[in-house]
C-alpha cells in the first residue's frame, strides 16, 4: 500500500495461520512488548482525497467515500466505502452495493489517496 514516497506498508499472507504479516517499508513490523509479528485476518485498503493542509505538516483525510479492497483468507475484493463525517459510522459494502460480510478476527484499515491507487499492488505470491 502506497502512502508516499517515504512510507509504503505492506501484507504478505501466511497460510498456515491464516493471517497478513505487516511490514512497514519491506521490514517486517512486530510488537514492541511481545516481539510477536504484527498479524491481522482482515485488511481494508481505502482510497480518498489526501491533501496537504497550509501548514504542510497535517493532512486533509476525504471521509466522503470511495473505493477500495477488503483483503482476507488469501483473496481480494472490490469494496465501496462511505463515513460522512468524522463521527459518522464508516460503511463498507461490495462494489455492487450489495453487503459485505467480514471475516471474524481483528482488521487493520489503510486509508490512502486516491490518485495512488495504481501505486497499490495486490498480488498472490
Amino acid at each position: 500500500v502506497f502512502f508516499s514516497g517515504t512510507q509504503k506498508t505492506g501484507f504478505t499472507y501466511d497460510a498456515a495461520t491464516g493471517k497478513y504479516i505487516k511490514s512497514s517499508n519491506g521490514k517486517e513490523r512486530t510488537d514492541y512488548k511481545t516481539g510477536e509479528k504484527l498479524a491481522v485476518k482482515n485488511v481494508f485498503v481505502l482510497f480518498t482525497s489526501v491533501s496537504a493542509y497550509a501548514d504542510k505538516y497535517h493532512m486533509n483525510i476525504g471521509l466522503e467515500g470511495g473505493n477500495g479492497y477488503y483483503i482476507s483468507n488469501g483473496g481480494a475484493e472490490d469494496v465501496k466505502w462511505s463515513k460522512g463525517g468524522a463521527k459518522d459510522p464508516l460503511k463498507i459494502t461490495k462494489a455492487d452495493g450489495s453487503e459485505l460480510t467480514v471475516n471474524a478476527g481483528n482488521t487493520y484499515i489503510c486509508i490512502t489517496g486516491k490518485n495512488d491507487m495504481a501505486k497499490t499492488t495486490i498480488s498472490a505470491e
